[in-house]
């Protein structure tokens, strides 16, 4: 991702969230809720990709300005639906998998760790901790992780560290700590 373009993304994404906290809380929203989350997570897991990828652009002043402003989106009513996203990956993982499905939770739990890695020092610093996973849901990722192997290296988005272990078929204590790219 060029610099311009990892600028449109990041105008992109605090519209994204201002919609999804306009949504109400009743249980018919939950579907859309769910729909924008799952945009969103992906909006800023690109983000981080190019972070990790080119890290001089995480000085750059607009992805400063950007984080700033997200922070204080991220702050407060959408940790729900962070959380019910981290729910979908409990759900999936819980069932036989499909094809393509492994690749999908190893990006979504990217998704979630990149959120973390994000935003330390922010105002949504505070509800890391509501947006954990669980060690259940790290342990079945673990075992699948060594069931469905490891992602082929074709497949492994530029810029995962390698921390991220889930995609390499080992568990967490087994990985090193390069970043993929």
């Amino acid at each position: 991702m060029n610099k311009k373009q990892f600028h449109e993304k990041l105008e992109i994404i605090p519209d994204l969230i201002k919609e999804l906290n306009g949504l109400s809380l009743e249980e018919k929203t939950f579907p859309i809720r769910r729909s924008k989350t799952r945009v969103i997570m992906n909006q800023i897991m690109e983000v981080y990709l190019a972070i990790q990828a080119d890290s001089p652009l995480k000085s750059d002043p607009i992805f400063q300005r950007y984080l700033n402003e997200t922070a204080d989106l991220l702050y407060g009513r959408i940790t729900a639906d962070i959380h019910l996203y981290i729910s979908s990956i409990e759900k999936i993982v819980a069932l036989t998998l499909e094809p393509g499905e492994w690749e999908k939770v190893c990006w979504q739990r990217s998704a979630i760790e990149a959120l973390k890695e994000l935003y330390p020092n922010t105002v949504f610093e505070q509800y890391f901790d509501e947006i954990d996973t669980s060690d259940d849901l790290d342990e079945r990722l673990e075992f699948l992780s060594k069931r469905e192997g490891p992602v082929s290296k074709e497949e492994i988005p530029n810029g995962i560290p390698s921390y991220h272990w889930w995609w390499w078929g080992e568990g967490p204590e087994e990985s090193d700590y390069d970043i993929a790219g």
